[in-house]
């Protein structure tokens, strides 16, 4: 290929970029009417079964033109989380009515707004219980028993080490409204959970698998454990059914053994990696210079873990029953590979990477 012809594609490319930016540009306008629509009709403004709907569509697209469904699912992405922010800037963030009064308590915190702010998208209106206040344009209450009885669905977002606190509250009022938890662990409150559907409560128990900084719900999990009261196991997942979330049923006794592994040894192995870095003979900069796609790939990770909240990832170490015998197995995992390394052995160091290589395409 000759230079005329290199820089003849440049400019093909450089238009082509440009006309996806005007596209792109006419979608966002688009949107924009769209929520002034909604706010005329006083309709939420965010619709997860319409996000799933675009998803699916993407999909279709993406098997006709033969692109992969991860680049037009990227895309979409960014598409749509840029409509959800014109929109947000068309309407004041206030409770409005709607089919149901939800009061989140702990909704201060990180996953307690975006149940918050996912309710009222739904429709629903929605105020807080927090010490810490409320998220701007949610209503504030200063005690449970006060919304109690005027409310429809009760969600629990505080700490991990009050749940068993709330739940004892929950324990002296008498049943009414759906009452659900988004606690990473559930083995704490088990006992009071079943003490609670005992005494007649509507009682359900679920886990985001995200953050709080999530805005598509699209490739995201949400566990809903059984607590042994199908009429509230039926109305939680009635909450989140229009949206792209897949759905996970598990006992509720099963939640913690998954999380030792999913969750507290995944995170222990980041914040094991980020020890290690603080005790290398190199400081950052030399470790940047030369950093690996594994590396850069791993320190993603590990920033993301040791950008959380401590507290929580400390709870979600100490209150599961099962992160001891995780820990060891990881433990135990560090020195089997120091051995194999130290005492000259190739075979066992492939075969254990084959065994895992076996696993993970499983997943």
């Amino acid at each position: 290929m000759n230079e005329p012809d290199l820089k003849g594609l440049r400019r093909k490319i450089a238009e082509i970029d440009r006309g996806i930016l005007e596209l792109a540009r006419e979608r966002i306008d688009a949107a924009r009417e769209i929520g002034h629509i909604k706010m005329r009709a006083d309709l939420p403004l965010r619709d997860y079964g319409t996000e799933r709907v675009v998803l699916d569509r993407t999909r279709e697209y993406c098997e006709e033109l033969g692109l992969p469904f991860e680049l037009g699912e990227g895309v979409l992405h960014v598409l749509v989380e840029e409509a959800v922010r014109v929109q947000e800037e068309l309407r004041e963030r206030s409770p409005q009515s709607g089919p149901k009064r939800a009061l989140v308590v702990g909704g201060g915190g990180g996953m307690g707004g975006w149940l918050c702010r996912y309710l009222e998208a739904q429709g629903h209106e929605v105020s807080v219980m927090d010490p810490r206040g409320a998220p701007e344009g949610f209503r504030r209450v200063d005690s449970l028993a006060e919304s109690w009885h005027t409310s429809d669905v009760v969600a629990l977002a505080v700490p991990l080490d009050i749940g068993p606190e709330v739940y004892g509250e929950i324990l002296m009022l008498p049943p009414g409204p759906l009452v659900f938890d988004i606690f990473s662990l559930k083995s704490h409150v088990a006992d009071v959970i079943a003490e609670a559907v005992l005494r007649g409560h509507l009682v359900a128990s679920v886990h985001p698998m995200f953050g709080p900084t999530a805005r598509l719900l699209s490739g995201r999990a949400l566990i809903v454990c059984d607590t042994s009261s199908a009429e509230a196991l039926a109305r939680v997942r009635e909450l989140f059914e229009a949206t792209s979330l897949e759905v996970v049923e598990i006992p509720l006794d099963e939640h913690d053994r998954r999380m030792a592994d999913v969750l507290g040894l995944s995170h222990a192995i980041s914040l094991v990696f980020a020890r290690a870095l603080l005790s290398s003979p190199l400081d950052a900069r030399e470790m940047a210079e030369v950093a690996s796609t594994t590396f850069k790939k791993q320190m993603t990770t590990t920033r993301e873990v040791v950008s959380e909240n401590p507290e929580l990832y400390y709870q979600i170490q100490r209150l599961n029953p099962h992160s001891g015998a995780a820990l060891e197995r990881l433990a135990v995992a560090v020195e089997s590979f120091r051995s194999d390394v130290a005492d000259g052995r190739p075979e066992k160091l492939a075969d254990e990477m084959e065994r895992a290589r076996r696993l993970i395409e499983e997943l």
